[in-house]
């Protein structure tokens, strides 16, 4: 909040309007004004609208993207490179495959680097599936997204994949 605050600060006085015009053209009290811009208030979605559109401020809500180097440090085997450090957790893991799954859904056109996020995640969710079957079961199988990213049919690479994700996920699952 605070960084909207500063943005909602920057804007109003680059634009030369005092906190109490604001508070006339936007129908926000300037109390609420004041506690916005200090980062003290917690405003409605419907306030800061009202707030942002005299600023020529709008609020823009898109889809997450997944952190790559989290999830290949929780066990996605897609780098050579040494992963992160990060706090291993089911949460995290789960987070971070659901902003995979839906950023390599949204994708039309499969380049080389997708193809592999793709290869990986699948070898994962493989990963998953045979050696934590429980933890699948209840966190993955009753989503149809996640399980459509399985592979199809194995080959050697995916098999190795899958092993190279199985030795990380024993670590913390």
């Amino acid at each position: 909040m605070n960084d909207l605050a500063g943005l909602i600060r920057r804007q109003r006085k680059a634009l030369g309007i005092s906190q109490v015009e604001l508070s006339h053209v936007s129908a926000v009290s300037l109390p609420t004004i004041q506690n916005v811009e200090a980062g003290k208030a917690n405003p409605s979605l419907a306030t800061l609208e009202r707030l942002l559109a005299p600023l020529g401020l709008a609020i823009d809500v898109r889809p997450g993207k997944a952190d790559w180097d989290t999830l290949a440090a929780l066990g996605l085997p897609l780098s050579a490179v040494k992963p992160k450090k990060v706090r291993a957790s089911a949460e995290l893991l789960m987070t971070n495959i659901r902003l995979a799954v839906q950023e390599l859904a949204g994708e039309v056109n499969r380049d080389g680097e997708s193809e592999r996020k793709r290869e990986g995640l699948g070898a994962l969710l493989l990963a998953l599936k045979l050696q934590f079957p429980r933890f699948f079961k209840k966190h993955i199988a009753a989503s149809p997204s996640i399980v459509n990213m399985l592979p199809r049919s194995l080959d050697g690479r995916i098999i190795k994949l899958t092993r190279l994700s199985e030795r990380m996920l024993a670590e913390y699952l």
